[in-house]
This record gives structure tokens, sequence and C-alpha cells, in this order.
């Protein structure tokens, strides 16, 4: 290719990295995840691995675990478009398949019993 195309293409580059970063940072700070009330204590027969994934893929920081799993989703770009969902997926789906097997379960419908303003980052982990 032309040497002039390069050099138009470039700054191109830049600007729309810098456009993508900013508008996820505004999407992130317009869309706060709402504070989370998660009990590890209720889920002591599920392999902590299932959502503690760092541990095994090592895609957190050092110190592994020491963050909350919504930081490190909301963080990254690529994720944080997509963590409501990943994370009803997540939580939602286990719960009922749970509830479709006749075993006892967490809720699946009501919003107020996982989201609770009350609840603070370092009793949740979500």
């Amino acid at each position: 290719m032309k040497r002039w195309y390069w050099l138009l293409l470039i700054p191109f580059l830049v600007a729309f990295a810098i456009g993508a970063r900013s508008g996820h940072d505004r999407l992130v700070s317009a869309h706060p995840v709402l504070p989370m009330n998660f009990e590890h204590s209720n889920h002591g027969s599920i392999n902590c691995v299932v959502c503690h994934h760092d541990f095994n893929d090592h895609s957190a920081p050092a110190p592994t675990g020491t963050r909350t799993c919504i930081l490190c989703h909301k963080e990254t770009p690529k994720l944080a478009v997509t963590i409501e969902h990943d994370f009803h997926q997540l939580c939602e789906g286990c719960h009922l398949k749970n509830l479709q097997a006749f075993r006892q379960t967490g809720p699946v419908r009501s919003c107020k019993a996982c989201h609770t303003p009350s609840a603070s980052a370092s009793s949740g982990g979500f």
C-alpha cells in the first residue's frame, strides 16, 4: 500500500481506540451495577472455581482473588457491555436448574432478593 494511506490510517485507529475507551467509561458510569447480596455460605456445594475462574485461568491481577467479581468485569471493556446478562445467566441459570430439578434454590424472579441497597462489597463478592 502507499505510504500516505498508512499516514492517514494510524491517526484514525488511535482516535477510534480513544473513542471506544471513553465510550466504555461513559457506559459503565451511566449504568452502575446495583449492590449485590451474595451469601457464600449458601453455596457450599458449588465448586468455587465455577465463579472464581481467575484461580484457574489467572485472569485477575495479582494477588488473585482480592478484587470483587463485578469490579474486574466492569473494568474489562469486552466484559462490561454484557455484564448484566452474563451474571444473570450464571446466577439465575443455576437457580432455575435447581428449581426444575425440584431442589432447594435461591431466588429466580425477585430482584430485591439479590440486589439490596444495604449490601456492601465486602459482604457480597459480587
